[in-house]
């Protein structure tokens, strides 16, 4: 098969008459805009969950630290309170009788009282 070759004259030819008729004549190759179309979308989608995995995975990480932190400040602040009540003298019901002592105090005195 012997291909015709183009001439400059036959260029014009053709652009006049897209031109009678508002529009030129595209060589488009469909399939390779449809692969590479395609290709793009599937990259930016894998591109958008690995984002939102990696979003997800530090937020999961970023919790579980604030989380663990909150949780030693709390059982610290408990042990501190908790100390403090245990090495003070106070009154728990009046009325009743009830009061607490150091456990210190409390130890000595449960001792002195079986020494008796």
């Amino acid at each position: 098969m012997v291909q015709k070759k183009e001439t400059p004259s036959d260029k014009f030819t053709e652009f006049d008459e897209a031109a009678d008729y508002g529009v030129m004549y595209d060589k488009l190759n469909v399939k390779n805009i449809t692969f590479w179309t395609l290709m793009g979308l599937g990259v930016l989608i894998v591109v958008i969950v690995g984002v939102i995995a990696l979003y997800n995975f530090n937020k999961f990480q970023f919790q579980e630290a604030a989380s663990m932190q909150s949780e030693f400040r709390d059982y610290a602040q408990v042990r501190a309170d908790r100390q403090v009540h245990l090495d003070s003298a106070g009154i728990i019901d009046e009325e009743a009788g009830v009061y607490h002592i150091p456990i210190d105090s409390a130890m000595d005195l449960i001792i002195n009282e079986s020494e008796q």
